[in-house]
């Protein structure tokens, strides 16, 4: 169990935490969590996110309501199922190069499967949001790789020493200076790409041609997330070249990681539990019958009804992003609690997913909490994975088919078998819930 992430005591409704006059609100019951993430007046996030803003700017995460409202309209066709189908050619592509690199794993070999997944996802977003190849799979040396996978990993270690993002510490501090060197790589690709894509469009002797879904740049239908945040930057202005970058790097860094820890976990699960993995295994056979080695498309990710039961579960468990924070503007009830305005009011997806109230046996995996008969039985904010509300992840369709997508190609291919039992395993919550050692398995061809 993750220390920091338990109840209390499971029956409490929530928990009151003052320090120097600051009010804090634990809460991890699916009734006044409702309460919480359905309320426009805690729409804002916690100040605790402004440090976010050294990494992604005020893209949508870190945002206030105002500027939230305005970019959540304006990004919600990018998300869209019917566009998000366009993509699965990436995510099948991508899992693909993934089972490739399993395959040249010798027998028996034992590796770190989030090394290999981080490097999938990276090359999944980084084509999708911007369009362009990096090749992560194939060059994780390259300067950019690097600088991702270090910016993130190094900025998390701040978050175990706060005192260093006290002025006098940041000027001095040797890992505030690798960070800044990092985010300077990252950032300046992700400008160089906006540059580049905004010249390529400006070529265009026709705006008809960018706006119709025939001709977007010369791509049928399929249209990278930057292009859409591009067309309102040219057409009505009502992006800023800044802005357009503080959402690319926002979805870049936010669901790179998210997406990793997710199929990591999965499979980790899957690695413990050969049953349950043999079961997925069935369902997978039953779809592609002879063509097992066929491109993997929308409609069959719509048939893994159990392999999405295993996610959820795995999701449960380990949530990707186990607590949120909300301020709220006013002040307002929650049960029996008043909430002053401007409280902290934090949202213990762990806690909540772990509240034998709620779950029984909660730490036992058991996909099967998760099939339609016994879901449908339970609270509607009983699962968080991904929040819920209004500011719910925008994403959350995108992860899930990529998730699906990897999943599913490489237990076609594979069986996987974890090293760690669950009492060895040593969580660590910084940016995403994540193994601290990372996830160690080893696999055999099916």
């Amino acid at each position: 169990m993750l220390e920091g992430f338990c109840l209390i005591n499971p029956k409490e409704k929530a928990i009151k935490i003052s320090v120097n006059g600051s009010n804090y609100f634990l809460f991890s019951h699916p009734e006044t969590i409702e309460k919480v993430l359905k309320s426009y007046n805690t729409i804002n996030k916690d100040t605790f996110y402004n440090k976010f803003r050294f990494l992604i700017g005020t893209g949508l995460i870190t945002s206030s309501y105002n500027k939230w409202k305005t970019r959540r309209k304006m990004l919600n066709p990018a998300f869209h199922f019917r566009i998000l189908e366009d993509f699965q050619e990436i995510f099948y592509r991508k899992s693909e190069t993934f089972v490739q690199k399993l395959k040249n794993k010798r027998e028996s070999e034992v590796f770190d499967i989030i090394q290999l997944t981080s490097r999938c996802t990276l090359d999944v977003i980084a084509e999708s949001a911007m369009g362009i190849h990096i090749n992560a799979q194939d060059d994780s040396n390259t300067e950019y790789v690097q600088a991702v996978e270090r910016v993130t990993s190094k900025f998390a270690d701040l978050f175990m020493q706060p005192w260093f993002w006290l002025r006098p510490f940041s000027y001095f501090y040797p890992l505030i200076k690798v960070i800044k060197k990092c985010r300077r790589i990252v950032h300046q690709l992700h400008l160089k790409v906006i540059k580049e894509r905004t010249e390529l469009i400006k070529r265009i002797q026709h705006m008809d041609d960018f706006q119709g879904e025939e001709k977007t740049l010369g791509i049928k239908k399929k249209r990278a997330f930057l292009d859409l945040l591009l067309f309102h930057h040219l057409t009505d202005g009502t992006l800023s070249e800044k802005d357009v970058k503080e959402e690319v790097d926002t979805f870049m860094i936010a669901g790179f990681h998210t997406v990793t820890v997710g199929i990591g976990w999965t499979l980790y699960f899957l690695g413990l539990h050969q049953d349950i993995q043999e079961k997925v295994f069935e369902e997978l056979k039953g779809i592609f019958a002879e063509e097992e080695d066929r491109m993997i498309n929308t409609e069959d990710l719509r048939k893994m009804n159990y392999l999405e039961c295993v996610i959820k579960e795995s999701n449960r468990i380990y949530p990707p992003v186990p607590l949120i924070i909300r301020r709220n503007i006013s002040e307002m009830k929650v049960g029996d609690i008043i909430l002053p305005p401007n409280s902290s009011i934090m949202i213990n997806i762990h806690a909540l997913h772990h509240n034998p109230t709620v779950y029984e046996n909660p730490e036992i995996f058991h996909p099967d909490r998760f099939l339609p008969e016994n879901f449908q039985k339970r609270h509607p904010y009983a699962f968080l994975p991904f929040s819920a509300g209004p500011r719910n992840c925008i994403g959350q369709k995108f992860a899930t088919m990529e998730m699906k997508t990897v999943l599913a190609n490489v237990i076609r291919n594979f069986k996987v078998y974890s090293v760690n039992p669950r009492d060895k395993m040593f969580e660590s919550s910084d940016i995403v819930l994540r193994s601290k050692y990372g996830i160690r398995m080893y696999i055999e061809r099916r």
